[in-house]
């Protein structure tokens, strides 16, 4: 039996936990023993871990308070105060990881066979993995191919055996930027589970209206996910003729609203919040529309393909791995004239939906057989 310990930082409605929680569900069809450790035990996917996954949380609630004050992104105050810091050199983000790596006590681990730092992004479960961890082999993941905050845990990527990139894209990222890491660098795709998405897809809600067409996008509020130039787009559609629905959270929900609310949208752009199933809305669309600026893999697209969904989606190279444009989806530059005429083109063209779906159809889904690469020795 192989001891594992996986470590994430929360279970919140997200690609990355999602694709998490389908690598636990088909690690345990193995002979293995399965650690979740946290830094801190919430999110709405906490109920969806199976009850053989013991569950651990890295930090307590006064260390992840520690943490959270010098997470930039939402913190300018903590922004300022890092700056500041830095210009009389008394901390950097390394340092800060290790003074609170420092205050963890890990007696309590077992040994492990394998250690994977899954969420990666440069957060805290990546020194962790490293320092705090006893393991045989240590694996971490990169879900982005915009790899520029890389730069802050190279101390400890160089430390890993493997790192595993969710596509093509994100490991030729990681090649150009790390050539030191050329040989540690594999691809192992986000694993996709068609068969509970097509079950959970049954599940019953609202009948969403049958007279327009419905888009719909499953993302994070967030300014990667290019809402500011969905808006743009939506504004110039016909609004007789469509009602595009978003499925997510996050800090540009008041921002969106806003949008939505100045440009007369209210009765076409619907923020329906975070859904822990958001299949049922994905089969009932008829359009599947993904307006990101940068992805790792795109997983929201993956779902959208096992429902067999017209897609409309930004060419990156990570999601041109997924499709082919004009066959099984429409491709787009990250530009409101592009999108709007192909969207456009799809509320019109009947026929056009229905060809991309039938591709969709006949392609061969199979996103499971990279697990094995976590078993080997």
């Amino acid at each position: 039996m192989k001891n594992i310990i996986i470590i994430a930082k929360k279970m919140e409605l997200g690609g990355t936990e999602v694709s998490l929680l389908n690598t636990i569900n088909e690690l345990e069809k193995y002979d293995v023993r399965i650690t979740l450790a946290l830094l801190k035990k919430e999110g709405v996917l906490m109920n969806r871990i199976p009850q053989n996954v013991k569950i651990i949380q890295i930090l307590n609630n006064e260390q992840n308070s520690y943490l959270e004050k010098f997470n930039i992104k939402n913190n300018s105050k903590a922004f300022i105060k890092l700056v500041f810091m830095k210009i009389f050199k008394k901390i950097n983000l390394t340092n800060f990881y290790k003074h609170l790596l420092k205050k963890i006590n890990t007696n309590d681990l077992d040994e492990y066979d394998l250690a994977i730092d899954y969420h990666g992004y440069g957060y805290f479960g990546t020194p962790y993995t490293i320092e705090k961890v006893k393991a045989k082999k240590k694996v971490m993941f990169v879900h982005d191919e915009k790899i520029t905050w890389m730069k802050k845990i190279k101390k400890w990527m160089i430390k890993f055996d493997k790192i595993y990139c969710v596509s093509n894209a994100c490991k030729l990222d990681v090649q150009s930027k790390f050539p030191k890491l050329s040989e540690k660098l594999d691809v192992y795709r986000n694993i996709i589970d068609k068969d509970k998405i097509i079950e959970l897809s049954n599940e019953k809600i609202e009948s969403l209206p049958k007279d327009k067409i419905k888009l719909l996008t499953i993302a994070r509020l967030e300014y990667q996910k290019g809402y500011d130039m969905l808006i743009k787009v939506a504004n110039n559609l016909d609004k007789d003729k469509y009602i595009w629905y978003i499925i997510g959270k996050g800090s540009l929900k008041t921002k969106i609203q806003e949008d939505i609310i100045k440009n007369n949208l209210e009765n076409n752009v619907a923020l329906l919040g975070e859904k822990t199933n958001p299949y049922p809305y994905l089969r009932q669309a008829d359009i599947y529309v993904q307006t990101s600026r940068h992805e790792g893999y795109g997983i929201a697209i993956a779902e959208a393909r096992c429902l067999n969904k017209p897609i409309v989606a930004t060419r990156l190279k990570c999601i041109s791995e997924q499709i082919k444009d004009g066959v099984t989806g429409l491709l787009c530059e990250f530009d409101e004239k592009d999108f709007f005429t192909k969207i456009n083109n799809l509320i019109n063209n009947k026929k056009l939906r229905d060809t991309l779906s039938s591709n969709l159809e006949k392609e061969l889904f199979d996103e499971k057989n990279d697990i094995l690469k976590l078993l080997e020795d």
